[in-house]
């Protein structure tokens, strides 16, 4: 973040001054935020006074010396004169140097603010797109109350009865959907994270929009369904699901290939109806609605009570596992 948002660059005492984008991404983003009303406890002034405290906070960019990419702190840089931020509820007071931001951080964490905004997202990405408000305010005291420490707060959320009853709320992101995929059909998958394998899934998750380490904001993937649920990104899923199932996502030769085996694939049915049912609690769908289990035969031009024997293929059993993966209760948690 010191170098994508400018902050290891940023030279309080140059003709250009200060660069503030480390100073707003981390009272927006990181620590006291905005709500969901669009609402902010602090304003443009706080941000360039939080630019002024962590000015000189930098990185080590000379590539000939060992510890290049290291933290370094630049006395240079740094703003000597007296800073405060949110009319004087923090000023840099006594402090010098580096210790100046250090002192903006230890407040700002344990702002009530940021205890907010950091349950409204902890809630957010493990309850529901729009977390239960007093689930967000417990959380928020559980943060306080242990000093910033994640572990205790995240227990409280898992321990809640909204997380209990969270189980369908959450849609999964394209990278989840497909590791819950690959999880369901047992792959074996290649060692090597460069291989073609690995780099065809990239692209899959490329293509959904979803690649590691390529959102180029620093916010972070959306963590909302809206986001995701759109007529491009709903094709890209089911194109994964059919393809993984179809055993056509081997990219390569040589041992350099996703494979899926149909045979623990097969369970003992009466029916057709009975194997989409218990294919479907295999991969965690619980009971399919009796709609569903006919909309998957009708799908592959067949009934729910034609007989599974030794005619029904692997082909016939790929589509319905296919079918199985893009349905939307798959795609939640």
């Amino acid at each position: 973040m010191l170098t994508y948002l400018n902050n290891d660059k940023s030279n309080a005492n140059s003709p250009q001054g200060v660069n503030v984008n480390f100073g707003r991404e981390l009272l927006e983003l990181h620590t006291l935020g905005i709500d969901e009303a669009g609402n902010q406890i602090y304003a443009e002034s706080d941000v360039r006074g939080a630019a002024l405290a962590m000015s000189g906070w930098s990185i080590q960019n000379n590539r000939s010396n060992a510890d290049y990419t290291d933290f370094v702190f630049r006395d240079n840089f740094h703003q000597t004169a007296a800073v405060s931020i949110l009319n004087g509820a923090w000023s840099s007071g006594a402090t010098t140097g580096k210790a100046t931001g250090e002192s903006l951080l230890d407040f700002l964490a344990s702002h009530p603010s940021t205890a907010r905004h950091i349950a409204y997202k902890i809630c957010r990405r493990f309850v529901a797109d729009s977390p239960p408000a007093g689930l967000v305010a417990s959380t928020a005291q559980v943060f306080l109350d242990n000093q910033t420490q994640l572990v205790p707060t995240l227990r409280h959320v898992f321990s809640s009865p909204e997380f209990a009853a969270s189980e369908g709320q959450k849609l999964r992101r394209p990278i989840e959907g497909l590791v819950a995929a690959l999880r369901a059909l047992e792959a074996q998958l290649p060692d090597d994270p460069v291989g073609r394998s690995a780099t065809q899934l990239r692209t899959r998750l490329m293509q959904q929009g979803h690649e590691p380490w390529a959102w180029e904001q620093p916010n972070g993937f959306p963590d909302r369904a809206g986001h995701w649920l759109t007529a491009d990104g709903l094709l890209n899923r089911w194109n994964v699901s059919a393809r993984l199932a179809r055993n056509a996502e081997s990219a390569g030769a040589g041992g350099d290939q996703i494979v899926v085996g149909y045979g623990s694939f097969r369970p003992a049915a009466a029916n057709l109806g009975e194997l989409i049912t218990k294919l479907g609690q295999r991969f965690g769908l619980g009971q399919l609605p009796s709609a569903s289990v006919a909309a998957i035969a009708t799908a592959i031009r067949a009934n729910p009570s034609d007989a599974v024997n030794a005619s029904f293929t692997d082909d016939r059993l790929a589509d319905i596992i296919g079918l199985l993966l893009a349905h939307p209760l798959f795609q939640t948690r």
